[in-house]
């Protein structure tokens, strides 16, 4: 198991979240619903549970979208000798000026997130009894658990698409985006997407089933958040909502729209 096999989910391990019976198991033993870390006072806490699950194949011999994330957090974090928080800050969040971006929010910053809600079985969306807490976290991993804004991650999305800088300013390395941006899983996915080091990307978009140019950069979240980069029309899409349950139509839906925009 290598740091790139962590970085593109071919690392074997899986995230607890898929129908079989050791993401189940998995997930009772790392989630509550609203995958909060309950019951887990720490990052090595949880990285102990995941550390004695069995692998669900060789290293490099699938992609399975994973917790490997949190590994690479505590790796991180021992690297650095430094809490993943004050790393960010130091690093990413403080030199963009993503100044509504943490694991935990103070109460006028709690007072503006958005509240999870889930669909109602006779239709409609009410407020989910499950909302994530905004204090008091003590796990800071890499799958999730971070808040932010449309604007902030806005930002950040804006510095990979102008390889690296912001304002004058170079965040990450040229080569280190151009690696990043990469795909590093063969035809894992397929002939027409690929994986990158913490991206999904459209490598033919002529047989993409959905919009989008070559090369574009995506992902999104369990809650239905979506962006995308495009290199090539110099474009960005940021989508952020909170519903249960999971699904990719909003996602399909931003694309579409967003695409159709421009011709």
């Amino acid at each position: 198991m290598t740091i790139r096999n962590l970085l593109t989910h071919t690392a074997g391990m899986t995230h607890g979240l898929g129908s079989s019976k050791l993401d189940q198991e998995l997930f009772k033993l790392l989630y509550n619903e609203t995958l909060d870390y309950k019951g887990h006072p720490d990052l090595e806490s949880r990285m102990d549970v995941l550390m004695h699950a069995p692998l669900i194949g060789e290293p490099g011999e699938q992609w399975v979208y994973s917790a490997s994330p949190d590994l690479l957090a505590l790796i991180l974090q021992r690297v650095s000798k430094k809490s993943i928080p004050d790393y960010l800050e130091e690093h990413i969040l403080n030199p963009l000026g993503m100044s509504d971006t943490g694991y935990n929010l103070n109460q006028e910053q709690s007072k503006r997130v958005m509240q999870l809600h889930s669909k109602k079985e006779t239709g409609g969306l009410e407020l989910s009894p499950l909302q994530v807490p905004t204090q008091g976290n003590t796990i800071y991993g890499g799958t999730h658990g971070i808040f932010s804004s449309a604007q902030d991650y806005l930002r950040f999305c804006q510095m990979i698409l102008h390889e690296g800088t912001w304002k004058g300013s170079q965040i990450l390395s040229k080569e280190t985006v151009a690696l990043m941006s990469k795909n590093h899983v063969g035809a894992l996915l397929g002939l027409a997407g690929g994986f990158g080091l913490g991206f999904g990307m459209i490598r033919d978009a002529q047989i993409h089933q959905g919009h989008g140019s070559t090369g574009q950069l995506y992902w999104g979240g369990y809650f239905r958040t979506h962006f995308f980069i495009d290199p090539t029309l110099n474009l960005i899409a940021v989508f952020m909502t909170q519903k249960l349950p999971h699904g990719d139509d909003y996602a399909i839906a931003l694309n579409q729209y967003a695409y159709a925009a421009l011709q």
